[in-house]
């Protein structure tokens, strides 16, 4: 499967994208220029409202609201723990309206006391979406195979190698 990347500043309003992979452009079509300082959600413009997972877009919400609240403890002394993740899968729409199945890892990376919402995504065949919903929410079922859970440890290890790579990279650039 491809892989693409995001890097989001959840330290500025409505969390938005600071950075993208060329493989985002190839799954989305959306390019850099078009991608900065948005949200993500613009991938759910064309999606219809039935389509939408709201559970899946909730906790989606409220991994960013906490990573934002977080913010606020650790200016006030407070040590909220680090490397919280999210899986999450939901439909989204690429610039040319065609439809996909994005399965996306998010995780907060904090990098010289900055947090930084950092996510790799793939797309995902229909006939896995049940499966990986049921990973996402740690459910029990037997659509889930070793096949599935190893593209989410694959997800994973792809998150932790681009974390460490941020965490080396992102002091050296201030």
């Amino acid at each position: 499967a491809k892989f693409s990347l995001t890097v989001a500043d959840p330290a500025i309003a409505n969390c938005p994208l600071i950075g993208i992979s060329a493989g985002f452009t190839e799954m989305t079509g959306y390019h850099l220029h078009e991608t900065l300082g948005r949200s993500c959600g613009f991938l759910l413009t064309g999606v219809p409202d039935q389509d939408i997972d709201a559970i899946m877009r909730s906790r989606s919400r409220d991994f960013v609201a906490q990573v934002m609240t977080d913010i606020k403890s650790r200016a006030e002394g407070a040590k909220p723990a680090e490397n919280k993740e999210m899986l999450i899968l939901q439909q989204n729409a690429r610039k040319d309206g065609d439809r996909f199945t994005n399965l996306f890892l998010m995780r907060e990376v904090v990098i010289e006391r900055s947090p930084f919402i950092v996510a790799v995504q793939a797309e995902v065949d229909a006939k896995d979406q049940g499966a990986f919903k049921s990973l996402a929410f740690g459910a029990v079922s037997d659509e889930v195979t070793e096949a599935h859970r190893q593209e989410v440890a694959r997800l994973s290890q792809r998150l932790a190698i681009v974390e460490d790579a941020l965490k080396k990279l992102i002091p050296r650039l201030q």
